[in-house]
Order: C-alpha cells, then sequence, then structure tokens
C-alpha cells in the first residue's frame, strides 16, 4: 500500500514506452525502466518547494530560480502562462505555471519537472 492516495477524477495509463500515475496531489510519469519521465503537480493548496523555501508565488520562484527563463503562453483557454527553465546539462525542464491576467498576485498554480 503507497502512502499517497489515488486521485479518483483521473485514471492511471500505460503506454508502451511509460506509465501514468495520478495522485490527490500530484502525477508521476514513469519509463519501463523506472526512469521519472515528469512530476507535476495537480493542486494549488499543494505548493512545490526546493531547499525547503516554498514556491508559492512568481517571485519567490524568480528569487530561488533566477531570471534565465522563458514565459510563454501554457493554456490560453484557461489564461495560463509558464515561466520555462531549462537545465541543459541534465535535459530537465521546470515549468512553473500561473494565471496570466493576475498581476497583482501571481501565484504558482502547478510545477511540472520533465526531461527532454
Amino acid at each position: 500500500m503507497t502512502a499517497y492516495r489515488k486521485n479518483p477524477d483521473f485514471n492511471d495509463k500505460h503506454t508502451k514506452d511509460a506509465d501514468h500515475r495520478y495522485f490527490e496531489n500530484f502525477l508521476i510519469v514513469y519509463s519501463s525502466s523506472g526512469e521519472i519521465m515528469k512530476l507535476q503537480t495537480l493542486s494549488e493548496s499543494e505548493f512545490s518547494s526546493i531547499d525547503g523555501h516554498k514556491l508559492q508565488k512568481l517571485d519567490d520562484v524568480k528569487n530561488k530560480l533566477g531570471n534565465h527563463f522563458v514565459d510563454q503562453s501554457y493554456d490560453s483557454a484557461q489564461s495560463l502562462n509558464a515561466l520555462v527553465y531549462y537545465d541543459k546539462t541534465n535535459h530537465t525542464k521546470a515549468s512553473v505555471v500561473y494565471p496570466h491576467n493576475n498581476k497583482q498576485d501571481q501565484i504558482v498554480v502547478w510545477t511540472i519537472l520533465e526531461k527532454y
């Protein structure tokens, strides 16, 4: 039994290349060899952190990760943008998704770490 509770709103899926597992506050995608390919938070109430520093607002992210990001549209239908950081050495991408129509209080809606 896992310490994490399954998210009943999503069905886990298996493809020939990867398994997608949905838990209450996150999604994990891993390859058939067990390598984690993607980790995504799924809940606004569960914030990401780095070295114990919570990443609740965009300023928190910029202060911790710096200003070397690409600001791009993530989902225009939901009015979401993302700050995207690339680690070219490790082939890892970090996307911090936020509502772009709320400039005063730009909270982090979710974060996504994935291999590319």
